[in-house]
This record gives C-alpha cells, sequence and structure tokens, in this order.
C-alpha cells in the first residue's frame, strides 16, 4: 500500500492540454513516471500497451508523467511506441521537474495505483508487471462490482 492520499496529480500534455487524476475519479488509474532516456522505462511500455489494451472498456485509466527535459523526445518516443494514453509533461527540469519532486520519485519508472476514490493503493519502483496487474484487476474488479 502507499503512503499518499488523494492527492492530485495535475498537469498538461504535450499539447499544453490539462490533465488531472481527479478526471478520472471512478476509475482505477495507474500513473506511470517514465522517461525515453530511461532504458527501464521504455522496456515496460509493451506491458503498459497491452495493460491498456486488456483493460479497454473498463473503469481504468494509464497516465504517463514524462521526465524528459526535451518535450521532443518524449513526443518521438510516444510516437514510435505506439503509446495511445495520454502523459503529462514534467518540464524542462525533466526527472527534477515540480511533479516528480512532490510525488518524492527517486527511481523511473515509478507506477502508482490509484483506487476510484484517488486513493493511492500501491506503489512500484521498477517494473513489477505480475504486482502490477494483480493490483490493477483487483481494484478494477471492485470498481466493476460497485458500478
Amino acid at each position: 500500500m502507499g503512503s499518499r492520499g488523494t492527492e492530485d496529480l495535475e498537469g498538461e500534455d504535450f499539447d499544453g492540454h490539462s490533465i488531472k487524476t481527479s478526471d478520472y475519479r471512478g476509475k482505477v488509474v495507474v500513473t506511470s513516471f517514465w522517461a525515453a532516456w530511461c532504458g527501464p522505462c521504455m522496456a515496460a511500455v509493451p506491458h503498459e500497451r497491452e495493460l491498456v489494451m486488456r483493460m479497454r472498456g473498463k473503469p481504468f485509466a494509464l497516465i504517463g508523467i514524462n521526465g524528459d527535459s526535451e518535450k521532443s523526445d518524449a513526443i518521438k518516443a510516444v510516437k514510435k511506441e505506439a503509446m495511445t494514453w495520454p502523459s503529462i509533461w514534467n518540464g524542462t527540469n525533466g526527472p527534477y521537474g515540480s511533479l516528480a519532486s512532490a510525488w518524492s520519485i527517486k527511481g523511473w519508472p515509478t507506477l502508482y495505483v490509484l483506487d476510484p476514490a484517488g486513493a493511492t493503493r500501491a506503489k512500484f519502483t521498477g517494473m513489477h508487471e505480475k504486482e502490477l496487474d494483480a493490483a490493477v484487476d483487483l481494484l478494477v474488479e471492485e470498481a466493476t462490482r460497485t458500478q
């Protein structure tokens, strides 16, 4: 279980559109702190893509938080890897930007699993595919039962 409450994670995508986790209340949300320069982050993308496809039509969303200091690097990675989920850009300070600092990100990738109320239910640093899937499956099943 994570230590964070229901703080809202908020920022702008690569096109300047506002994204915030509170817009996804009622869904299980995975936030993935990633960057194009981060080998383990990019190695996790195929699994994240698979998770998004597997959860299609269910109360689930994946939101990336990008730690590249150059927005163009992030945009290239999104296109190359066919990342269909939204990402918030952490700004020109890259991994030291405000969101990564506020969420105490020490390693990349770091993923938070938020329940439908926005509370942190799990946190993973590095890629823990089986544990991530188990946490998401459990919470999505709970959310589906209560809808």
